[in-house]
């Protein structure tokens, strides 16, 4: 369903009945403000009051989504497309049993023997509407339009729901409380609302942010902070660059009003103390240490899960290849392996079997590893993998991983002796110098395969990059 007809087929319908928004809004018993919020995209009307338009417009539902002066594409086209179908096409319950199978059991369970399905979208909510005994709609489907209508307003019922949700989970903290998740990516809580690692768009904001919160209690000079943010770059004003960053990354933090969260003096920036600041990896790491002398068989049990169920995935996996992240995201890795390991001994002793095995398949996936569950008479076995099996069904990713490890070769063979950057990338072939560093400097800086010749200043603009091996501490 295109809520974006919905929306354009009322504004046609009440220009031509020559009514203004708000006219119309009082015509319909609401506020000045209700039509105009529908047409804006703000809001879409339930279907009650869906229904009372069309009575508003002395028309039906029908003649709503089939009006013939505009033709508007969805709802022609998919009319057009219905009356083509023949009985092999409305037998999409045979479908879906190699494409959708867990929505074919589904409807065998409920005994749904033939379906026709009318897609709808909106945003993120996508999917079908699956209508039993089809043949009824072949030549009006206006009814599957108005189902899939009644469906995205539910969805949008839900998502608001969330949103208010989340929203009651922020209102428990204090004005100046936040608290910050940064396992499995980011996210920023506090009274005025929540902000997510996706609300930040710019990889720079979004490190620079990541950085000064993990070192909350410490102030950094601009140049400090351009070789975090800008460590392969050769910038002519350092200053310029990191004060303009914090100036969008405070734009984008005022959404929930923490556009003072950064704050600068004397050509230093941290996060301002003022806010007490609660996270997820303190708080995990509080957890593992009160472990070792914990006695108490039930703190111990609660302790546990807490811990376990608070590491949520690495520590930013957005930042997974930043040098000075990798060993602080390594750390807190240990310590959850760790942590599990325990816990899943802890269930084996109680004989909850299925929630160690359940907590051993999460740290699995949590940790990226590669395993196999073979499940015994007498328990389970994990089975671990130190490389990574190609599909049976296709090579892309044997390719993939040889051609990027033949790259590498290329560079350590360049690299032989002393190259700059852009060197390195013309050398391989590659244009595009931010995308070349990203891609292979620096995963090779981060696994010591290549080395910087002035390691102290990463943007010094006589940097040079040498294979591990060679005098990499000499400037060439």
């Amino acid at each position: 369903m295109d809520t974006q007809f919905v929306r354009d087929r009322i504004t046609q319908l009440r220009l031509k009945k020559g009514v203004f928004e708000y006219q119309m809004s009082y015509d319909l018993g609401h506020s000045r403000s209700y039509v105009y919020n529908i047409s804006s995209g703000k809001s879409l009307p339930p279907m009650a009051e869906f229904l009372q338009i069309c009575n508003y417009f002395d028309i039906t539902p029908s003649q709503f989504f089939d009006e013939s002066e505009e033709n508007p594409a969805l709802p022609q086209t998919a009319i057009e497309e219905l009356r083509k179908l023949n009985d092999d096409d409305l037998m999409l319950i045979k479908r879906l049993e190699k494409v959708y199978p867990d929505e074919a059991a589904f409807f065998r369970e409920y005994g749904v023997t033939t379906l026709l399905a009318a897609p709808f979208s909106k945003r993120i909510n996508q999917g079908f509407i699956a209508v039993d005994d089809p043949t009824r709609y072949t030549d009006d489907p206006v009814f599957l339009f108005i189902a899939s209508y009644a469906v995205v307003v539910e969805l949008n019922e839900i998502k608001q729901q969330q949103s208010l949700l989340a929203a009651t989970k922020a209102s428990k903290y204090n004005p100046e409380d936040i608290q910050i998740n940064f396992f499995g990516g980011m996210e920023i809580i506090r009274s005025k609302g929540t902000l997510t690692g996706e609300d930040i768009k710019a990889d720079q904001r979004y490190l620079l942010l990541a950085y000064l919160i993990l070192n909350r209690k410490k102030n950094f000079s601009v140049d400090t902070l351009a070789e975090i943010i800008c460590p392969y770059d050769e910038l002519d004003s350092p200053y310029k660059v990191v004060n303009n960053i914090v100036y969008r990354l405070r734009r984008t933090l005022s959404v929930i009003g923490l556009n003072k969260l950064v704050i600068g003096k004397n050509g230093t920036f941290q996060i301002n103390p003022n806010f007490n600041i609660h996270t997820d990896f303190d708080r995990f790491e509080d957890a593992c240490i009160q472990l070792k002398t914990e006695e108490n068989p039930d703190m111990r049990h609660s302790l546990y899960h807490s811990a376990v169920d608070m590491y949520k995935g690495q520590l930013l996996p957005r930042c997974e290849h930043e040098l000075w992240l990798m060993q602080l995201s390594m750390y807190y890795q240990s310590l959850y392996l760790q942590i599990t390991k325990g816990y899943v001994r802890l269930k084996m002793e109680c004989k909850d079997y299925i929630l160690a095995q359940k907590t051993a398949i999460d740290a699995c996936d949590a940790a990226g590893c590669k395993y196999k569950f073979e499940v015994l008479k007498s328990g389970f076995v994990v089975v671990f993998y130190r490389t990574i099996e190609a599909e049976d069904d296709s090579l892309g990713g044997i390719t993939q991983v040889t051609t990027q490890a033949t790259t590498q070769d290329k560079i350590l063979e360049f690299c032989a002796e002393a190259r700059s950057k852009a060197e390195i990338a013309e050398h391989c072939g590659y244009r595009s110098i931010k995308h070349f560093t990203d891609k292979f400097l620096k995963p090779m800086l981060a696994s010591g395969q290549l080395l910087m010749t002035i390691p102290d200043k990463p943007t010094s603009p006589e940097q040079r990059y040498v294979a591990a091996g060679r005098n990499a501490g000499e400037k060439q």
